[in-house]
C-alpha cells in the first residue's frame, strides 16, 4: 500500500523538492522520508526507477488496463512514486485500485469512468494512504439531517440504492406534491421488504425429498388490498398497510388500494401504540365492504446486523440485507473488509470513550449554569489526573512521534435544548440579542477550563423552542448570528440539526430532541395491549409479568423502533419536510438512539433488538448520562485446549445527577 504520505499534500506539491516543506505528521517515520528525499536530491535514481517515472511508461501502464489518464494526473503519480521506498509495488497497487474503482463506476457512466482525472486519483491515494492512526483520528463523524443521503428501495427490482445530495435535487421549502407520496411509499416499501425476510412470511417451495417439513410450518401470505375484491366473506386474509383516516373513519392503505376498517373484535398482538400513519399487520375477514379486524400489531423488528448483512451474513446487499455499502451514510465503511478493519481499531482505540449527554440546558437559569460549572470542573480535573495537559501549538512534532492528540482522551459533550426556559421571540431584535448573550456567557464559562476549551469537543442540538416559529422536522442548527461568539471562543464547537447522527468507529448514534412519549401516547387510536395473567399453577399462586414491561416508555420505544421512524405521528401533529423524511428513519436500526424528551419524563435506558435507547433526563434537575458505546469485556472460557480469553464489545449507560 501507499503509506508514506496522504493524498492532498502530495498531489499539490508537484514541484517541491525541499524536504523541510513537508509536514512530518504526514510520514510513516521521519527517517524514511528524509532518506527518500536525500536519495532524490543528492543521488541519482537507478535507471529502472527513472524509466518507471517517465510519462510514456505511466500512460502505457494505464492503456494496458483499458484506461486513459490526464496529463495533470500523470505528474501527480510521478510525484507520489518519487517518495515511495518501493515505487514498483506502489504503482502496481495504485493501478489495481484505480481499475477496480473505474469498473465499479462503469455501470453509471461508461464513457467518462475510464478517463482518470486528478480528482479521481486524489481519492484513491487518500484511501490507500490511510493507516491505523488515520482511522483513529477519523473515528467520530457528525452528519446533519440536510446532508444525509437517502436509502431508496425499488420494490420492482428488489434493489437498495444510497442516493446522495448530488444524485437527487432536494429543496427545503418548495417540495413537489409527489414528495409527500414518495415519503409514504418509501416508508411502506422498507417495512414490506423487511417483513418478507422473516421466516413466517417467506414462501417455501415444495420438494420431493422433504414434503412434511413444509407442511408442518406453514407460512403466512400477505394479500394486496385490491385482491380482496370478490373474495368470500368467511376467508381470513393477512394485510400490510398504513393506517389513515378518511372522513372520520380509519382505513388501511397499501400500494394498490384502501379499505375501511372495523375494530369491534380486534385483538392487539404486540406492545406499542398504534397511531395514524403507522404501518401495521392486520388479520381479519371481509364483511359488507368493511374489513373486520380480528388481530393487529406492529411489524416484527429486525436487528441491525441482519439488516446490514442479510440472513447469509454476506453484506453485499444480495442476501436479503441492505448491504454495508448502501448503509454507509457517512462514506467511511464501504465494504465488509473495511468494516472488520475498523472494528479491530474500535476495540483498540475506542475503549471507554465517553459521550456526556445533557438535555434541557437552560442557559438563562443560574442554577443550570452553576451545575454546568460543576460538571466542567469535574471533567477538567479528571483530564488533568489522567495526564491530559494543555500542549503547545507544535502538534506536528507530537504527531510524528505517534502520540495521540489530547482530545482523543476527552469526552464528547452533547448539549441539547431547549436552551431557554421560555421561548424567545426570534422575530424581535431583543430576543436575538438575549440568546446571543446567553451563548457568549456559556463560551466564557467553558474558557475557565483551559483543557476543555482547547481540546474538548462540544455538539449543540437545538430543541423545539430554539428554532423560532418553524415546527417542521428536521430542525435546522442554531443560527450562526447567535453562536458566532461561542464559535470563536471554543474551536471544537459544532452546531448540528435535530435530529443528527454520530459515527464512532462502527457505531451509529442517533440524537433526537423533541416531545416524544406523551404525543405518541395521546394519539393512539386503540388501547395498548394490557397485561395478561398466566394461569395459576397452584391455588394461591398467580404469575404476572413484570409491570415495567407495560410502562409508557416501553410502549413508546417499541413503537418507534418497530416503525423505524422517530416520529410515527400524523403530519397534523408533527409536520415533516417531505423531502427530508429519510433523516428521521431508523432503518437499519442504529446502535444507539438518544431520545431526549421533556422534563416531565424521567430518565430511562432500554435495550431493544441490540439497540440502546436512552433519555438523559433534564439538566435543570441535574440529570445527565455518560454513554460509553465501546466497552470491551474479557471472559475466560474452556475451549478444549485450555482456558481462552474471549473479548466482547458491549456498551454502557451511566446515569448521573448533580444536586
Amino acid at each position: 500500500k501507499l503509506h508514506t504520505y496522504t493524498n492532498t499534500y502530495l498531489l499539490q506539491q508537484e514541484h517541491t523538492n525541499d524536504p523541510t516543506s513537508y509536514p512530518r505528521s504526514f510520514t510513516m517515520t521521519a527517517m524514511t522520508t528524509e532518506r527518500t528525499h536525500y536519495q532524490h536530491e543528492n543521488h541519482p535514481l537507478p535507471n529502472e526507477q527513472q524509466d518507471l517515472y517517465s510519462t510514456r511508461k505511466i500512460h502505457r501502464a494505464f492503456q494496458m488496463r483499458g484506461l486513459s489518464i490526464q496529463s495533470t494526473a500523470v505528474s501527480s503519480i510521478q510525484n507520489v512514486l518519487r517518495r515511495e521506498t518501493d515505487p514498483t509495488d506502489a504503482l502496481h497497487t495504485l493501478l489495481e485500485e484505480v481499475k477496480r474503482r473505474s469498473q465499479k463506476s462503469n455501470s453509471t457512466n461508461s464513457r467518462n469512468s475510464r478517463i482518470i482525472t486528478r480528482e479521481f486519483l486524489e481519492g484513491v491515494v487518500s484511501d490507500l494512504s490511510r493507516n491505523d492512526v488515520d482511522v483513529a483520528k477519523e473515528s467520530t463523524q457528525l452528519l446533519n439531517a440536510f446532508e444525509m443521503p437517502r436509502l431508496d428501495y425499488t420494490d420492482m427490482n428488489k434493489v437498495f440504492r444510497l442516493l446522495r445530495g448530488c444524485d437527487e435535487k432536494r429543496e427545503l421549502h418548495c417540495a413537489n406534491a409527489t414528495g409527500k407520496v414518495d415519503m409514504f411509499i418509501q416508508r411502506y416499501s422498507l417495512i414490506h421488504q423487511r417483513i418478507l425476510q422473516q421466516e413466517a412470511f417467506r414462501p417455501k417451495l415444495p420438494t420431493s425429498l422433504n414434503t412434511t417439513s413444509n407442511t408442518s410450518s406453514p407460512t403466512c401470505k400477505l394479500s394486496p388490498i385490491e385482491s380482496l375484491l370478490g373474495k368470500p366473506p368467511n376467508q381470513t386474509h393477512t394485510l400490510l398497510g398504513t393506517l389513515i383516516q378518511v372522513e372520520n373513519q380509519y382505513h388501511l392503505e397499501d400500494l394498490t388500494s384502501t379499505i375501511p376498517l372495523e375494530f369491534t373484535n380486534c385483538e392487539i398482538l404486540s406492545q406499542g401504540y398504534l397511531t395514524e400513519t403507522c404501518t401495521v399487520l392486520v388479520e381479519g375477514k371481509m364483511g359488507d365492504g368493511v374489513f373486520c379486524v380480528e388481530r393487529m400489531g406492529h411489524p416484527p423488528p429486525e436487528a441491525r446486523r441482519e439488516s446490514l448483512l442479510g440472513k447469509n451474513n454476506e453484506g453485499g446487499g444480495g442476501g436479503g440485507g441492505v448491504g454495508v455499502v448502501n448503509a454507509d451514510i457517512f462514506g467511511s465503511l464501504g465494504s465488509v473488509a473495511e468494516l472488520n478493519r475498523v472494528s479491530e481499531q474500535e476495540m483498540e482505540h475506542g475503549r471507554d470513550e465517553m459521550f456526556v449527554v445533557l438535555s434541557n440546558v437552560h442557559l438563562d437559569d443560574e442554577m443550570v449554569m452553576e451545575k454546568l460549572e460543576t460538571l466542567f470542573e469535574g471533567f477538567e480535573g479528571m483530564a488533568a489526573a489522567n495526564g491530559v495537559v494543555e500542549v503547545s501549538d507544535d502538534e506536528d512534532a507530537a504527531s510524528s512521534q505517534g502520540q495521540q492528540m489530547p482530545q482523543k482522551q476527552l469526552p464528547v459533550f452533547i448539549l441539547m435544548g431547549n436552551f431557554t426556559c421560555q421561548p424567545l421571540g426570534h422575530s424581535q431584535q431583543n430576543g436575538l440579542k438575549q440568546l446571543t448573550s446567553l451563548f457568549d456567557d456559556l463560551g466564557s464559562l467553558i474558557q475557565q477550563f483551559p483543557i476543555l476549551a482547547s481540546h474538548g469537543r462540544f455538539v449543540f442540538v437545538p430543541g423545539p423552542q430554539d428554532t423560532g416559529p418553524m415546527s417542521a422536522l428536521p430542525f435546522p442548527p442554531i443560527s450562526k448570528l447567535v453562536t458566532n461568539g461561542l464559535r470563536n471562543m471554543i474551536p471544537h464547537a459544532t452546531f448540528a440539526t435535530n435530529p443528527c447522527r454520530l459515527r464512532f468507529f462502527t457505531k451509529e448514534i442517533v440524537i433526537y430532541r423533541n416531545s416524544i412519549v406523551n404525543p405518541i401516547r395521546r394519539n393512539s387510536i386503540l388501547p395498548v395491549r394490557t397485561p395478561q395473567a398466566t394461569p395459576p399453577m397452584d391455588e394461591d399462586v398467580m404469575v404476572v409479568e413484570e409491570e415495567e414491561e407495560y410502562d409508557v416508555v416501553q410502549h413508546a420505544v417499541k413503537t418507534i423502533l418497530d416503525q423505524t421512524h422517530l416520529s410515527p405521528l400524523p403530519l397534523t401533529i408533527q409536520p415533516i419536510y417531505w423531502q427530508y423524511d429519510h433523516a428521521l428513519r431508523l432503518y437499519p436500526l442504529p446502535d444507539a438512539v438518544i431520545l431526549a424528551d421533556d422534563a416531565c419524563v424521567d430518565p430511562y435506558n432500554r435495550v431493544y433488538m441490540d439497540t440502546d435507547v436512552l433519555h438523559p433526563g433534564s439538566f435543570e434537575k441535574g440529570e445527565f448520562v455518560v454513554y460509553k458505546p465501546v466497552v470491551v469485556e474479557e471472559e475466560e472460557e474452556d475451549g478444549g485446549m485450555g482456558e481462552e480469553v474471549r473479548r466482547m464489545v458491549t456498551s454502557r449507560v451511566e446515569p448521573s445527577r448533580i444536586e
